[in-house]
């Protein structure tokens, strides 16, 4: 079977086979992850695939290619449908590395194995085989006898590497042998912003993974090479003197269901606030009162999850980087899960009481009310006992090793750890989190992104979902997910032709972080604007609020309104009411409404100048529902002078439920300035909203940059 498929560009057209291999994944995935999810993935890397023929078959020596997800959003699957069209299509190889240590690449290499059908200890059909550098029998007995069955059988080659200097040497002995039968050969480097990447380039030497990955591309004569990570920060930054700078990239959407930084940070329903007092009794090497309502919230979900179909859940907690630290929250943990299970054998009298201690999790400050009124804590009772039962505590560390074996078994699991809980591995039903690990000096956007396991495909049961952290770790989250935004939209105009990647910047505004690590890229900062400047402080002053309220109140009745659908789906609901105002009623809006404008990120003189340039649009979001009371609740700060995440994002993770796209998408006009003006009503917590300090809150976007906030550009 042969199809066309045309460059959006219209300027190529390049043939593409999908055959068996292609037809083979697309099963699976079919299988895995239903139709029309399949069929997305087929179409969208056949785009990616064509376009990637075009450039190894131009004259242009850089064959690099960056693929960007999201963190836990299904990339592998990208790569298997891009391996199947590989195969499809001339080749007769490809090497993976699989990760810096063996659990990524044993979860690999099984994933590969699964997806295209390879089983030991048989060769009579037409799939590949593969062979991994954890597997030292398997692949040293790769030798030229091997090679040649499996050339005269047709069967491709899929070697797995780990991504370290001694296992990469291995491949390139095996490649040398593999080249004189003249084997179409390309490259797929998985979280390619991790060990690949020179780290001695400023010593003007070659560090020795970076090292054996370009004496890979020398031995394969300049083959197609492929990065793929969720956090491409060092990728989109590297300079021509790293021979893995990217030519082109592509972006991998996230499929139906993804629950990404939008819906954990942009409001505070899926988290619980630890506060400060904890980490000190942390560092002291205590049990905090927040750790033990999380492991407590953990039993009572997972009761809740296996009422409703899910026979596995996991918890991660994440507190500190050193094994010792590791070892004495995994001795506690151990002891009270050990403890509740002997109660349960022996029908011990103290088993209520135990139960009971549980239960006190078990109210709206944790569950939504929606989950406590279908599942009355006494009819997941008997559910919960079965939980703890088969709950088990796993150490990932180094000295974990006897914990993390047999894993099927273990229904209920509880990780502690440090590095080996963060970047590639999946915990495919994660519903609780205690994450407080936050780096002491600037740490950087791209690790910390990669420490969000909580991510991925949950919204079956994103309600369950939570996440136990502290005040600046929620604050940092919300503003590295701002940035990935900026840098997604700067990607698709890459893809479109719009934009190059060399002009690539990496929004860090408010955040504490460096976009990456100074030892494999040269970046600077600048200063522009941000896309929005959203307001954060909040006004618990009578005066000032009464003082705005009327008059705000009294401008906007000004105005006639025309609603907008911009970033609606549905059309039942305006996404806003907007007007265009002229200059003089911008600049009597700003300089007559009391203290909002003198604090971060606003500054009333620029916003001023900015109204001499451009039109100015103003976006009323409230109001929607034919109701004056059209207030969002926000939670305040521990200090009570902020809030987060102002702007609601997407309402629904799944593109078949989803509605509206987000307030960032409500933009009516790109060429002006756009005010959108909120009603707030603030809160203590969930439970303590603060009715008499209702509010108006603003969010501004100016069409172009301008030099007043800071981001990141190649050196």
């Amino acid at each position: 079977m042969v199809e066309e498929y045309k460059l959006d560009n219209n300027q190529y057209t390049q043939e593409v086979t999908l055959g068996y291999f292609v037809n083979k994944v697309l099963k699976k995935q079919e299988d895995d992850y239903g139709q029309e999810s399949a069929n997305k993935t087929r179409e969208r890397v056949c785009s990616a695939f064509s376009k990637c023929m075009e450039l190894v078959n131009s004259n242009n020596q850089n064959k690099n290619v960056l693929f960007i997800g999201k963190v836990q959003s299904g990339k592998t699957s990208n790569l298997e449908m891009f391996t199947a069209f590989s195969f499809d299509n001339g080749y007769g190889c490809v090497v993976i590395y699989g990760g810096y240590d063996t659990k990524l690449l044993a979860q690999t290499s099984k994933r590969f194995k699964k997806t295209f059908d390879i089983v030991d200890d048989e060769i009579q059909n037409n799939n590949p085989e593969l062979f991994s550098t954890n597997d030292d029998e398997e692949f040293e007995s790769l030798d030229e006898d091997v090679l040649t069955k499996l050339i005269e059988l047709k069967k491709p080659i899929i070697l797995v590497s780990m991504k370290r200097p001694n296992a990469l040497k291995k491949i390139n002995n095996i490649l040398s042998d593999i080249q004189k039968y003249n084997i179409k050969t390309f490259i797929i480097d998985d979280e390619g912003d991790q060990a690949s990447l020179n780290t001695e380039f400023k010593k003007h030497k070659d560090s020795p993974t970076y090292k054996e990955i370009v004496e890979m591309k020398n031995l394969l004569n300049n083959p197609l090479y492929i990065s793929v990570t969720a956090t491409p920060q060092a990728n989109v930054l590297l300079g021509a003197y790293s021979k893995l700078k990217p030519e082109k990239l592509f972006l991998i959407e996230p499929g139906n269901g993804y629950t990404g930084a939008e819906f954990f940070h942009f409001d505070d329903k899926h988290i619980v606030r630890v506060n400060d007092n904890d980490l000190t009794k942390l560092e002291q090497g205590k049990v905090p009162d927040s750790l033990r309502d999380a492991i407590n919230y953990f039993l009572i979900a997972s009761a809740i999850m296996k009422t409703i179909g899910y026979q596995y859940t996991d918890m991660i907690i994440h507190t500190h980087r050193t094994n010792k630290e590791h070892k004495e929250i995994y001795g506690y943990i151990f002891q009270y899960i050990d403890a509740l299970k002997v109660s349960i054998k022996e029908k011990d009298d103290s088993l209520y009481e135990q139960l009971k201690s549980i239960s006190s999790v078990y109210n709206e400050k944790y569950f939504s009310k929606n989950v406590l009124d279908l599942h009355p804590f006494d009819s997941i009772k008997e559910m919960l006992i079965d939980v703890i039962k088969d709950t088990n505590t796993i150490l990932q560390d180094s000295l974990g090793t006897a914990t993390q074996g047999n894993l099927k078994y273990k229904y209920h699991k509880i990780y502690i750890g440090g590095d080996l809980l963060q970047r590639g591995l999946t915990f495919k039903y994660l519903i609780t989190t205690y994450f407080t690990r936050w780096p002491k000096n600037s740490g950087n956007m791209d690790t910390t992104i990669q420490r969000a396991r909580r991510f991925g495909y949950r919204s079956k049961y994103l309600d369950l979902c939570k996440l136990f952290t502290t005040y600046k770790i929620q604050n940092e989250y919300t503003y590295l997910s701002d940035s990935e935004s900026d840098l997604w939209e700067q990607c698709y105009l890459i893809e479109n032709g719009e934009l190059n990647i060399d002009d690539i910047v990496i929004d860090a505004n408010s955040s504490s972080l460096n976009p990456t690590r100074k030892n494999v890229v040269n970046y600077k900062s600048v200063k522009f604007n941000r896309r929005w400047n959203n307001q954060k402080r909040i006004f618990l002053d009578k005066a000032i609020n009464t003082t705005n309220n009327n008059f705000i109140k009294s401008f906007l009745s000004k105005f006639t309104y025309e609603p907008s659908l911009v970033g609606r789906i549905n059309k039942n609901i305006p996404s806003c009411f907007f007007t265009k105002i002229s200059k003089e009623d911008a600049i009597e809006l700003i300089e007559k409404t009391s203290s909002i404008f003198d604090y971060e990120p606003f500054n009333r003189k620029d916003l001023i100048k900015l109204f001499e340039q451009y039109p100015v649009v103003i976006e009323k979001m409230f109001g929607l529902y034919n109701t004056n009371d059209d207030f969002r609740e926000r939670t305040l700060n521990p200090d009570k002078t902020m809030i987060l995440a102002l702007q609601q994002g997407p309402d629904s993770a799944d593109e078949s439920n989803k509605t509206y796209k987000g307030d960032a998408y409500v933009i009516v006009d790109e060429n002006a300035i756009i005010i959108q003006i909120f009603q707030i009503r603030p809160r203590l917590d969930k439970q303590t909203p603060l009715n008499e300090y209702e509010q108006f809150m603003f969010s501004i976007h100016v069409p172009e940059s301008q030099k007043n906030s800071k981001k990141y550009v190649r050196n």
